[in-house]
């Protein structure tokens, strides 16, 4: 069963993308165009190996990396089957919502997303695939971000434009580091720590629509 929580509507993307296109010039990224009342699923591959993603109602599989998140692909409102190398899970995807599911140790999650339509803010989205709650926090954990995240569960908020590296914490101890980055507002950036047998990854991602059909 997935975790319902947020909103999303679908002028939220289509206004984050317009201006990403303006102050990035990421045109072939941004000029899908998406049709009213659409739902949107990405996945976010948490394994070591590179995963092929098929949606039913879409006649071309996606690719997606390792311990990578997924382009969102959108649709209509319905009732859809996503496969992940042999697993599968059962999607009642709605308009105006995206769903982020997750492929982690075999098994797909799907996680409700938050993005927000505020073009003078950027969106911060957390997702916790540890043993344990995490926190994000920024660099040196001086002040918190997002506040404790459950294993499998993600947390978001809206920030000012800004450069800023983040670290997530397990408690007082770092265990995780993201880069520096410039947020641009009206974008959606995606933050990730993975937990396997080799133990805890970190990865970030900027949201973006796959255009593919």
């Amino acid at each position: 069963m997935y975790m319902r929580s947020f909103v999303l509507f679908v002028c939220v993307l289509l206004g984050a993308m317009a201006q990403a296109w303006a102050q990035g010039g990421n045109a072939e990224l941004y000029d899908a165009a998406v049709p009213a009342d659409s739902g949107f699923v990405r996945v976010l591959n948490a394994s070591r190996q590179p995963v092929m993603v098929t949606l039913s109602g879409k006649r071309q599989p996606q690719r997606v990396a390792a311990m990578q998140f997924g382009g969102y692909r959108y649709t209509q409102p319905g009732h859809y089957r996503l496969e992940v190398e042999g697993a599968s899970i059962e999607l009642d995807i709605r308009a105006n919502m995206a769903t982020t599911v997750l492929y982690h140790q075999g098994q797909l999650q799907g996680l409700d997303d938050q993005l927000v339509l505020d073009l003078k803010r950027a969106q911060l989205n957390f997702y916790n695939l540890a043993m344990s709650a995490l926190s994000l926090k920024t660099s040196g954990g001086k002040s918190e971000v997002i506040a404790a995240v459950a294993p499998k569960t993600n947390g978001h908020r809206m920030v000012n434009e800004l450069k800023m590296g983040f670290e997530a914490f397990d408690g007082d101890a770092a265990v995780g580091q993201f880069e520096a980055q410039l947020l641009r507002k009206g974008r959606s950036y995606s933050f990730a720590v993975i937990e396997d047998e080799q133990g805890k990854n970190s990865i970030s991602h900027v949201s973006f629509v796959d255009k593919a059909e």
